[in-house]
């Protein structure tokens, strides 16, 4: 599996996204096509933030061979300067950036999509019963709403234990940033693999797709 996310394209779209089958509800056509516009979306972001560090590489290069010069109206020649700000500053903000700030979002994005997925999809097969459902504080929203696809809507399915790894470590992430505890989670987020993550919760989608089929 690769490394990061990236964009589909007219050859295909990426293998760690949930597909629905042909013959599964109009809903999981919808979940399927607000995956790939999530992916689409958090690989942009990726790429934006690798070109930009790349651009700033590339000016600092040109910088110390001499090819580049800034010059300010007062201060005369301020190449070595801006070459040092870029250095010391920009790209250490920047790499961080890349490393776990884009990251953290992307898992975050992820974690809403699983639950807003799980919601339309109790909402489409027991749209009744679930106009009744309301969270309760006992547990999380996306378990809860698994436990009332199997009891309610009785639909058969196990959780994979790479999608409730991938959960558990969302929720901790967004924990740990409301409680500003940004700098202990920065190591684990920089190590989680994004398609890895994806391909999980497409894991779990999947299940609940064909349970859906035979119930």
């Amino acid at each position: 599996m690769t490394e990061d996310l990236y964009a589909g394209d007219e050859e295909g779209k990426p293998e760690y996204l949930f597909r629905a089958q042909a013959d599964s509800e109009a809903v999981f056509h919808g979940i399927q096509e607000d995956m790939e516009r999530l992916n689409d979306f958090c690989a942009f972001c990726i790429q934006k933030t690798e070109e930009r560090l790349e651009e700033l590489n590339r000016y600092a290069g040109r910088s110390r061979s001499g090819k580049n010069r800034d010059e300010d109206s007062e201060m005369g020649d301020i190449t070595a300067e801006v070459r040092d700000g870029i250095l010391e500053l920009e790209i250490p903000n920047w790499t961080e950036i890349r490393r776990v700030h884009v990251r953290a979002m992307t898992l975050l994005l992820l974690g809403a999509f699983t639950e807003m997925s799980l919601k339309v999809v109790m909402q489409f097969l027991c749209p009744s019963e679930s106009a009744k459902f309301a969270l309760s504080s006992d547990e999380s929203s996306v378990d809860q709403r698994l436990r009332f696809l199997r009891e309610v809507c009785k639909i058969h399915f196990d959780e994979p234990a790479e999608s409730l790894s991938v959960r558990m470590e969302t929720m901790e992430l967004s924990a740990a940033f409301a409680r500003g505890e940004w700098q202990q989670t920065s190591q684990a987020i920089a190590s989680l693999s994004l398609p890895t993550a994806f391909d999980a919760i497409s894991t779990l989608l999947r299940r609940i797709d064909r349970a859906s089929a035979i119930t």
